[in-house]
């Protein structure tokens, strides 16, 4: 991933938050980061550590790190989606004793910023998961509080009731809300394409996958006319 960033290693976002390049952590910042991904994130939506850590070099994604006195706090990727264009916000993660300070909200904020004032897409879509499929009250609870928290900052949720993600750590998948930060929401066709191209580029999933399969059989039952649209190339 390149940095989003250029000029020194460190940017002022307020009194009291820095962002770090990614590809300069140190190893005891590393494994900082390590132990906030597997915190915030269970194993079946996670990609492996080194991958993540890989990902600094692609070209295709820009990555966040909040650091305190040194410390890493907080990290955030985006990547890029071809159609529609958009940003795809992969990862979002505060350690949990820094959780509630504002740190998450400034660095959406930041995100904002940095990508409003690059070329090309101003828009992300992002996943959270779904409160109705929660196992418990208090765990549906939490989920609508982390989806609220996305709305506070101008995040809507996307009508694609049925989306699903493939688990990560094994067979499987998993009931989320997609939720869209930016102008012009899609829906109907352009959120088909949209589901698309999150399966091919976010998940790098076959057409053969059920997933894929299933996104066509709706498309086309909703819509006919649209199968050229939909041919698994």
């Amino acid at each position: 991933m390149t940095t989003c960033f250029a000029g020194p290693n460190h940017w002022k976002v307020s009194t009291e938050m820095e962002l770090a390049d990614p590809a300069g952590l140190t190893g005891a910042q590393c494994e900082q980061l390590r132990k906030i991904y597997v915190e915030a994130f269970p194993a079946s939506q996670r990609d492996p550590f080194t991958a993540l850590m890989a990902s600094v070099k692609s070209e295709s994604t820009l990555s966040f790190t909040v650091v305190q006195e040194a410390e890493v706090v907080a990290f955030a990727r985006l990547s890029s989606l071809s159609e529609p264009a958009c940003f795809f916000l992969e990862y979002l993660m505060v350690s949990r004793p820094h959780r509630g300070a504002g740190i998450g909200g400034a660095l959406l904020e930041r995100m904002l910023s940095e990508i409003s004032q690059r070329p090309g897409p101003q828009c992300i879509v992002f996943e959270a998961e779904d409160p109705d499929t929660a196992g418990s009250a208090s765990e549906a609870e939490l989920r609508l509080r982390r989806i609220r928290f996305y709305e506070r900052h101008g995040a809507v949720r996307l009508s694609a009731d049925d989306y699903a993600i493939p688990c990560l750590d094994g067979p499987g998948t998993e009931s989320m809300q997609l939720l869209w930060l930016g102008d012009e929401p899609p829906h109907g066709t352009r959120l088909d394409d949209l589901i698309r191209t999150i399966y091919r580029e976010g998940y790098y999933l076959s057409d053969e996958h059920s997933l894929l399969q299933r996104l066509r059989r709706r498309v086309l039952a909703c819509n006919p006319t649209h199968e050229s649209g939909m041919k698994m190339s």
